[in-house]
C-alpha cells in the first residue's frame, strides 16, 4: 500500500507514503504513548510495544483495539512483542516475560522466580526461528525457549518449618514446629 510504518522514540508511530513522500502521525497510538519500540504485524493489526504497555493498532480502521497494562504498580515498559505457533503473544518488558493471549489476558508472568535469568529486555531484540523457538535480548543477555515444549508446573508444596526463631534466638518449643498453629509473643 505504498506505505512504511515508523517505530520512533519520541515522535509515536509514523506512516510514511514514500510515493507521495508525505509522513502522518497515528494520533490514536500516540495518545497513549510516543516511545513505540516494536510493531508486530499480525493481519490487519499492529502489536505495538510501548512505554506505556502494549497496544493493539488496526491499521486499516486507524483504531485502537486494545491498551493492555502489563503492571498497575509500576513500570509499563514493553519492549518486542512475538507470536507463537498456538497464537499466544510473548511480549518482553523491564519486569520480565508476559504471555498474553488472543482475548488480550495476561496468561503468565514469567521472571526469575520462575525460570528467567534476568528481567530487564532490550528495544526491538527479538526473534522468531523457523522451529517456533523464540529469542528475546536483554540486560543479562539472549532468553530463548520453543512455547510447545513449556509445561506448567501447578505444584505449590506447603511449607515446611523446621525451627522458629525470634530476635535470632531459637524459639522454646515443645512439639515439633511443624505442628504449631499460633504464637503467642509479649513484649517486655
Amino acid at each position: 500500500s505504498n506505505t512504511i510504518w515508523l517505530c520512533t522514540g519520541g515522535s509515536g508511530l509514523l506512516r510514511y507514503d514514500y510515493l507521495r513522500g508525505e509522513f502522518g502521525a497515528i494520533e490514536e497510538v500516540n495518545k497513549i504513548s510516543l516511545f513505540i519500540r516494536h510493531l508486530l504485524p499480525d493481519g490487519a493489526l499492529f502489536w505495538l510495544a510501548t512505554d506505556n504497555g502494549l497496544v493493539v493498532y488496526d491499521w486499516k480502521k486507524n483504531k485502537v483495539v486494545k491498551h493492555i497494562i502489563i503492571n498497575t504498580n509500576g513500570s509499563n515498559v514493553c519492549y518486542a512483542v512475538q507470536k507463537d505457533d498456538k497464537g499466544f503473544y510473548w511480549v518482553s518488558t523491564n519486569l520480565g516475560i508476559y504471555k498474553i493471549n488472543a482475548q488480550y489476558e495476561i496468561i503468565q508472568r514469567y521472571n526469575t522466580g520462575n525460570g528467567l535469568s534476568f528481567l530487564e529486555y532490550n528495544t526491538a531484540c527479538t526473534l522468531k526461528d523457523s522451529s517456533g523457538a523464540l529469542h528475546f535480548g536483554g540486560v543479562g543477555g539472549i532468553t530463548n525457549f520453543n512455547p510447545l515444549h513449556l509445561k506448567q508446573n501447578n505444584f505449590s508444596p506447603m511449607p515446611l518449618v523446621t525451627a522458629i526463631n525470634v530476635n535470632d534466638k531459637s524459639w522454646p518449643l515443645q512439639i515439633n514446629p511443624n505442628l504449631v498453629n499460633e504464637l503467642d509473643f509479649t513484649n517486655k
